[in-house]
């Protein structure tokens, strides 16, 4: 085998082996992000919620989030809207000193006719109007 054949092989082994690390990488080495989702909610549409004008709106659903800081947990919050191809970002709405006491504050979702809110066990820690998720419209 010639030297410019032996080159060829080797770097066409080093690519495999790179790309099989890569993968196995990207498969089980990475957190998973749904590790860090604590409660979710899907309200299907406002209409559901006591407005019947908005019959064709997109479904909604609200994920709430807890992940480790260096203080315990940051909580924090998305609405999907129409399967996420929108998103509102709710930013963090409070901490948490672990995922069950982030479960136990806030994973309570609500959904009134006018708003949805999210707490627990000690209140009501965020409240979205519907005017604010019907703004990408």
């Amino acid at each position: 085998m010639s030297g410019f054949a032996r080159g060829l092989l080797v770097g066409a082994l080093l690519g495999v082996a790179v790309t099989v690390i890569a993968g196995l990488w990207w498969t089980f080495g990475r957190p998973d992000p749904l590790d860090a989702v604590i409660a979710t909610s899907r309200g299907g549409t406002m209409a559901d919620h006591g407005d019947p004008s908005s019959a064709s709106a997109a479904r909604y659903q609200v994920v709430i989030s807890a992940e480790p800081d260096s203080d315990g947990y940051l909580v924090s919050g998305i609405v999907c809207i129409g399967g996420c191809s929108y998103r509102q970002d709710l930013g963090t709405i409070g901490r948490a000193d672990s995922p069950a006491d982030a479960v136990a504050r806030f994973g309570d979702i609500r959904w009134e006719p006018e708003v949805i809110t999210i707490g627990g066990r000690d209140g009501i820690h965020a409240t979205i109007d519907r005017a604010q998720l019907e703004v990408h419209r």
